[in-house]
Formats: C-alpha cells, sequence, structure tokens
C-alpha cells in the first residue's frame, strides 16, 4: 500500500552530524565526576574538585576540537564541489549550513538529500506499478505491434539551422550536466559547426522516425 512519507522541520542545528561514539564515552567521564563531586558535598579544592574540573574540561575541549574539524571538513567538500563544477550540490550544502533560522526538512527521520531522494523514489515506484498485470502486458503487446506498422509521414518540414540555433540560444544555462558528463554550456561554447551536425542528426531523427539508443 502506497504510504505517503512523513515530514517533519528541525532547526539547523538540531542534528550534530560531527557527534561521535568518542563524545559519548568522554560525556560519561565529567557526569560520573560530577556525581561523585556532589556526594562528597561540593568541595571548591582538593583531588574530587579537580578531577570534575579536568573530566569537564577535556570534554569541552574534545567537543571543540570536532566542531572545528567538522567545519574544515565542510570548507573543503565546498571547494570540491567548486573544482568539479557541481553548482547544485555547492548551494544545497550553503544552504544547509549558513541558511540561517530556517528549518531543515525532516522526512521520515532522513536529513541527506540523497536519502531524502531515495526514500522518495521507492514511494512512488511502488505507487507506479501496474495494479493489474495481464492487463498492462496486453496494453504493452498492442503498442508494440502498433508501433511496428507505425509509418511516418514524408510531408513533414525539415528543422533549419536557423531553428536549432533558436533553440540553443533559449536554453537556460548553469544547470546540472546529464549522465553523459554534457551541459548546455558545452554546446553554447563549443564551434558553431555543432549547429549543423545537430541539424542533421534531427532531421535523421525525423525522415526515420528513430531515436537512437543512449550505450
Amino acid at each position: 500500500m502506497w504510504q505517503q512519507p512523513r515530514l517533519c522541520h528541525k532547526k539547523l542545528n538540531f542534528y550534530k552530524f560531527w557527534w561521535d561514539s568518542e563524545l559519548d564515552k568522554l560525556k560519561e567521564l565529567p557526569i560520573n565526576a560530577h556525581t561523585i563531586w556532589k556526594e562528597a558535598r561540593k568541595p571548591k579544592s582538593g583531588p574530587v574538585y579537580e578531577a570534575k574540573r579536568i573530566s569537564h574540561a577535556n570534554y569541552k575541549l574534545a567537543i571543540n576540537r570536532k566542531r572545528d574539524y567538522s567545519q574544515d571538513s565542510f570548507t573543503n567538500e565546498l571547494h570540491e564541489c567548486l573544482l568539479e563544477k557541481d553548482m547544485v550540490s555547492f548551494w544545497i550544502s550553503w544552504r544547509c549550513k549558513f541558511g540561517g533560522n530556517k528549518p531543515m526538512k525532516v522526512i521520515d527521520e532522513l536529513t541527506n538529500p540523497s536519502d531524502i531522494a531515495e526514500r522518495f523514489a521507492d514511494v512512488f515506484e511502488v505507487a507506479c506499478r501496474p495494479s493489474n498485470p495481464s492487463k498492462n502486458a496486453a496494453f504493452q503487446d498492442d503498442f508494440e505491434n502498433r508501433l511496428k506498422h507505425y509509418e511516418t509521414s514524408s510531408y513533414l518540414t525539415p528543422f533549419t539551422v536557423f531553428e536549432v540555433a533558436k533553440c540553443i540560444d533559449k536554453l537556460e544555462r548553469g544547470k546540472a550536466p546529464g549522465l553523459d558528463g554534457l551541459s548546455v554550456e558545452h554546446i553554447v561554447n563549443c564551434h558553431p559547426t555543432i549547429i549543423i551536425q545537430l541539424t542533421c542528426m534531427f532531421n535523421s531523427m525525423l525522415q526515420l522516425g528513430i531515436i537512437t539508443p543512449e550505450n
């Protein structure tokens, strides 16, 4: 049964992604030392007081080191995104870190954008499955039979170089590349002969009624 993912909002600093098991162990030390210090009637000096103070200071120092290291790692991640010209990942990371007080989206207790996308993909994959497999198979067979006898019209108007160039000029820049690694900027900034090659390719597809599948 299709079930909609649960959405809730958390503040950006709600999840300390840099927290690990080492800090969990260090946290127990000042807690135990503080308990012993309270049972000793809270002395202002002596070995019990010093043990509490030192354990608390070490715990705070470890937290600051982990936080600083996470900041350096985050900065390196942004730098790598810039080198790879992955602007989408760059701005996602930037907004997650410096987005002010805007709430963080949490889907089914997931906060990572990739994990959330996978969660939605799984949900919609189930939702888009055919409810009747036998009818779906029959529709598919009917489509394939129709496709075999499909004939293209010989009166289709071919594309012109001007039309292809005009469409290229209208393409939106700054988008992420496709699976082949090509972006709009590759076409816009390459030699103008690419327009002629694309026009020939589109007209061949139009005439033959066939689109070459990707490898």
